[in-house]
């Protein structure tokens, strides 16, 4: 049974997909803040996990990387993909050092369009484009890593999916609307940009259609979630919007057919 657990690490993002139909797991970002678990404690001690098939850093900003050094230098990882947009900071020079220091990571920076198969399952990558986008609201956040993975159930011949939104704003929505409309219907939503209106449009959710959406956000001197982004997601969802500031980790759970909220 596949699993998605949506950490709560205040005002920043930590993802873990583990359970594909071949066993292998996926982290996608990470943060640390005082009062919450690492994502580092929660792999080990809370899921066990002692190797990681894949680790994705969305972006560069330090609320999807901090922590990321202590499970490079800790977990076995055969692969790692990032955003290859620079930024000047120390959490992000040490990230990289990190990676130096362990040469035996596959790392690649992964474009639209790229798939990879987990067993029956898949992993698709909407943005960032082949060309990083420039002159945005904000380039790093438009750099970011949008995945798309579809957990299939062969015996009852259908399929669910879950759209990882990242940091993404209204230029990388434009191109990934242009690109892959198509492509991005999706039953569960981990919603762009902790929930600012920069990353929720109603053009968009029309496009996902998500059943169940999910914020990661936590104390800020943003306003995050912003009322008329919770506002367009509660309509979308019929009122099944989840926030880690409220409900804490966040697990769903699919069998290829449904997804299922998990209580902890």
């Amino acid at each position: 049974m596949f699993r998605i657990h949506i950490l709560d690490v205040g005002r920043g993002d930590s993802i873990i997909i583990m359970q594909f139909e071949n066993g292998r797991t996926y982290l996608i970002d990470s943060n640390v803040v005082s009062d919450k678990v690492t994502p580092y404690d929660y792999l080990t001690q809370h899921l066990g996990v002692t190797k990681l098939e894949t680790v994705v850093v969305t972006h560069p900003h330090t609320d999807h990387i901090l922590g990321m050094q202590q499970i490079i230098e800790n977990i076995s990882i055969r692969q790692f993909w990032m955003s290859d947009y620079r930024l000047k900071s120390s959490t992000h020079r040490n990230l990289l050092l990190a990676l130096e220091r362990n040469p035996d990571i596959r790392v690649q920076s992964p474009r639209s369009g790229m798939i990879v198969t987990e067993g029956k399952d898949r992993v698709q990558v909407l943005a960032p484009p082949a060309n990083l986008l420039s002159g945005t609201h904000c380039d790093a956040n438009n750099a970011s890593i949008v995945l798309k993975v579809t957990i299939t159930n062969e015996k009852q011949r259908t399929s669910t999916n879950v759209l990882l939104g990242a940091d993404s704003q209204l230029d990388s929505w434009a191109y990934i609307l242009a690109e892959h409309r198509e492509k991005i219907r999706a039953d569960l939503l981990k919603v762009s940009h902790h929930g600012s209106n920069y990353g929720t449009y109603k053009d968009v959710l029309a496009a996902i259609n998500p059943q169940y959406a999910v914020i990661t956000v936590g104390p800020n001197p943003y306003g995050h979630p912003e009322q008329c982004a919770l506002s367009f997601l509660t309509q979308a969802t019929s009122n099944r919007v989840f926030r880690t500031d409220v409900e804490g980790v966040c697990v769903f759970e699919s069998d290829g057919t449904s997804w299922k909220y998990i209580p902890l």
